[in-house]
């Protein structure tokens, strides 16, 4: 097998499972708990271009190259082909970035201008950034071919090169962040409870006190004050191994983007220092294996989203073997007692007597 067939064939790989991978990944964006970001699904969308665009329209060009006679044609294949990769990888940055800005509490913009009315506006500026970089490519090429090599390294430097160094540096120090076992870090995530609260640095003019003096409660109020508080801690815990997990699928993420990306990177860039020192067929497998990134990201994405993947992966197949078990009944006959069975007896609830809870002032 030569190289335009191993090249067919990655391309063909990534958009047969790259699709499906990112339609599941749509669908846990979908159904998550947590308010999606509108970040994520603008990788996703980018993810899914490169796998239903980009590789088809590579092998596309691979199959029928020598059709190509026109320059207009092979440009315009070339900016369909680039565009949804240059916004893959700008996209992956931004998210980088964001998480990044999350765990460090940095807000970049005013109380007034949120984080959530930003991100949208973002999406839509990768689209247009990235759309930019591209059709100066596209337009260089057509128009004067003496300055190619100024606009194919702006496009390597602004898409490859600094994507590639920010995910990793950003995802980097989320692991370390996430997998700290310090006294402090440990206390900040509500898992040690020290001698004095942790405090922001504040003028003594801007710290306020707050004093209350709860007379007295209710035993109902009690009693469901606590039940409240249990069903918090066991809907939200936060202990070392649960950041450890998370920690260790931000750095896969990154790990994964710089091994698919770096290489084709690296090629690029020996190509232009050194004027076309690297033989195309080399260029264009770099390629594709840098697209099958946008086919296994989404992956990565949905393992670290859930925290039992591994359960609800399988959960259909243990459902139907639950389903196809089947209980003898025991010596006592249970099926006969019908709704009589002590299993299905609900206890009497206790008598409610609305009692009226005390006073609580404020000062």
């Amino acid at each position: 097998m030569d190289l335009s067939e191993t090249i067919v064939c990655i391309c063909i790989a990534t958009t047969c499972a790259g699709f499906f991978i990112n339609l599941a990944f749509a669908y846990k964006l979908c159904t998550s708990r947590v308010p999606r970001n509108p970040l994520l699904v603008g990788l996703m969308v980018s993810d899914l271009s490169v796998c239903i665009i980009s590789c088809p329209v590579k092998t596309y060009r691979r199959i029928y190259r020598p059709i190509f006679s026109s320059l207009s044609t092979f440009v315009l294949l070339d900016f369909i082909e680039e565009l949804p990769a240059s916004c893959a990888t700008l996209s992956m940055m931004c998210v980088a970035i964001d998480r990044y800005c999350v765990v460090k509490k940095f807000q970049p913009f005013n109380r007034k201008i949120t984080r959530e009315k930003t991100l949208p506006y973002i999406v839509g500026l990768i689209w247009i950034i990235a759309s930019l970089i591209v059709l100066t490519e596209a337009i260089t090429y057509h128009k004067d071919f003496s300055w190619i090599s100024v606009a194919v390294s702006l496009r390597v430097i602004l898409v490859n090169v600094l994507p590639i160094f920010t995910v990793l540096v950003s995802h980097i120090f989320l692991h370390s962040n996430l997998t700290a076992v310090s006294l402090t870090a440990r206390a900040r995530h509500g898992e040690l409870p020290l001698p004095m609260p942790i405090l922001q640095r504040k003028k003594p003019q801007e710290i306020k006190t707050h004093v209350i003096i709860v007379a007295g409660m209710s035993k109902h109020e009690e009693l469901e004050e606590s039940d409240s508080t249990t069903a918090t801690e066991n809907t939200v815990p936060s202990n070392l191994k649960n950041r450890k997990r998370l920690g260790c699928f931000m750095l896969l993420i990154a790990v994964c983007f710089f091994l698919l990306w770096a290489p084709f990177t690296a090629c690029q860039l020996f190509s232009i220092i050194f004027e076309g020192g690297m033989d195309d067929e080399v260029l264009e497998l770099m390629k594709s294996i840098a697209f099958l990134h946008s086919g296994l990201s989404p992956l990565l994405s949905i393992a670290s989203m859930d925290r039992d993947w591994s359960k609800s992966t399988f959960a259909a197949c243990r459902g139907l073997e639950v389903l196809n078990e089947h209980k003898s009944p025991s010596s006592t006959n249970e099926d006969a007692l019908g709704p009589f069975n002590p299993r299905f007896v609900r206890p009497n609830k206790k008598a409610n007597y609305n009692r009226r809870s005390s006073s609580v002032i404020i000062y």
